[in-house]
């Protein structure tokens, strides 16, 4: 069976829990990880092992902020269901502050986590690939223009693009792609769509 990791998967609602409900039920083995507190501040709720026991997924919370987050995330996610054949990068860091609003600690803080977090997890998943060469997928989702008054949130996600592009250029061992969380949200990314960005990943190994 194939096994993958989502991100951002700390909510019972939203793109994450919608990403990781069509991979259950076309059969993936799944790892779950997030970062509750990053919820709270948002003023939602999070209900991560609702959703893992849910979708019989396990769960690891983490602040993908820390740099040395990505290789706790993969480790717990391999002791749990094996080796990875895919992650899904879904998390996001975001606080609304334009041109003139935005703080140095937004900045940095949208960076690390959207940009930083993304490529260092992706390494670390290229890393400890095993299968294939071109079998192994990594998704990440970006969003929408013009995101007006979200400058450090734009700029975390203007770079998160081209890492997407550099990781797919040196890895070649996997297949990297890009979708828009603003499609996500409003339903323009079907099951089939995100079926057919892993559709050639083995799910019987």
């Amino acid at each position: 069976m194939a096994a993958a990791l989502v991100t951002g998967a700390s909510r019972a609602a939203g793109i994450a829990a919608e990403v990781a409900r069509t991979l259950a039920r076309n059969g993936w083995a799944l790892a779950l990880t997030g970062y509750p507190p990053h919820d709270a501040r948002e003023g939602w709720s999070s209900e991560p092992d609702d959703l893992a026991s849910e979708l019989d997924a396990t769960w690891h919370e983490d602040d993908l902020g820390d740099p040395e987050a990505p290789a706790r995330v993969l480790d717990a996610a391999e002791v749990a269901v094996g080796p990875l054949t895919a992650l899904v990068n879904v998390h996001a860091h975001s606080e609304t502050g334009g041109l003139l609003e935005a703080t140095p600690e937004q900045l940095d803080r949208h960076w690390a986590v959207n940009a930083r977090g993304t490529a260092l997890l992706s390494a670390e998943f290229v890393r400890r690939f095993r299968g294939e060469p071109g079998a192994g997928r990594i998704v990440n989702f970006t969003s929408g223009l013009p995101l007006a008054g979200e400058l450090a949130y734009a700029a975390g996600k203007g770079a998160l693009e081209w890492i997407t592009v550099a990781v797919a250029v040196v890895a070649m061992v996997v297949a990297t792609v890009v979708l828009s969380r603003s499609a996500a949200r409003h339903d323009l990314i079907h099951e089939h769509e995100l079926a057919d960005v892993l559709s050639r990943t083995e799910r019987d190994e």
